[in-house]
């Protein structure tokens, strides 16, 4: 019945307002989801650029190696900074809207260097092409794990990160490369689609934990106006109880000084009875 009362009070509240301010938390927190595991990402960026660095030095000019990986590592050692600094400015994220954009546009960033970068170095032999073809697809594999929950970020590294060489293969003509390059866009697809489910599930837990955490707020007020309301009925009970003793100890005394009245003459009529027989006896 008290829940019955709530929901009809605060039924305009809670359909004009709460939606809106849920659509908000569930967006921070899939911002929050991609923060917390965005450090690992970007650890496994440089070992991967280090360790694909290390075997292009071997066919490609060093210099030119040199530069890709280091602009590579400068570009994730800036993302790195500014995300300490976004996380020692708040715990809470002000402004999703900004974080996201910033974020995006890192990620653009990043995936150009990967997928640009990596063709502007791919060599001639074809087992380089499979090596490039490889760590472009862990790149992208990898985003899709981390960037799923904010579907802008993870659009903004994959398709330049991958596309671009999948351009490059088509471009030489052959058909060993035509179909290498179809089948890095239907990869492309395959991972755009899970991501797109990924995104969805975790929308859909958030809004769960949500709705349960307002459940809870709700109930716990319900609760908490039962056990006052119990609260003052035990009082107001113990009052009764009290006063009605009270009433009760005050009729006995009112009814024993009665009775001692009653009494009373009784006893004088005795008295002087017994002195008349004492007279009468000679």
């Amino acid at each position: 019945m008290i829940c019955h009362i709530q929901n009809g009070q605060n039924g305009r509240k809670w359909g004009n307002f709460e939606p809106l301010a849920e659509a908000v938390d569930i967006r921070n927190a899939q911002l929050a989801l991609v923060v917390r595991h965005l450090p690992v990402a970007l650890a496994g960026n440089v070992i991967v650029a280090l360790l694909t660095a290390g075997i292009l030095s071997a066919i490609v000019s060093l210099s030119q190696v040199a530069v890709w990986s280091g602009l590579l590592i400068a570009l994730t050692s800036v993302r790195t900074l500014l995300l300490r600094r976004h996380s020692a400015r708040s715990a809470e994220l002000d402004s999703p809207d900004r974080t996201i954009l910033g974020l995006a546009v890192a990620s653009g960033f990043s995936g150009c260097l990967w997928g640009g970068g990596l063709v502007l170095l791919l060599p001639e032999p074809p087992l380089y092409h499979l090596f490039v073809a490889f760590v472009l697809g862990g790149m992208a594999a990898g985003a899709v794990v981390t960037l799923a929950p904010v579907w802008p970020v993870l659009l903004a590294f994959l398709l330049p990160c991958v596309l671009p060489f999948a351009v490059r293969l088509a471009l030489t003509g052959t058909s060993i490369y035509i179909g290498m390059a179809a089948l890095i866009v239907v990869f492309v697809a395959a991972l755009l689609m899970a991501a797109w489910y990924l995104n969805r599930w975790i929308g859909h837990t958030l809004r769960l934990q949500s709705e349960n955490a307002r459940l809870i707020r709700q109930l716990t007020g319900v609760l908490a106006d039962l056990e006052q309301r119990t609260a003052d009925l035990t009082t107001a009970c113990d009052e009764a109880n009290w006063a009605r003793a009270c009433y009760s100890l005050k009729s006995f005394l009112i009814q024993s000084k009665v009775a001692a009245r009653q009494r009373t003459p009784m006893k004088d009529l005795a008295v002087f009875r017994s002195g008349l027989r004492r007279r009468a006896i000679p």
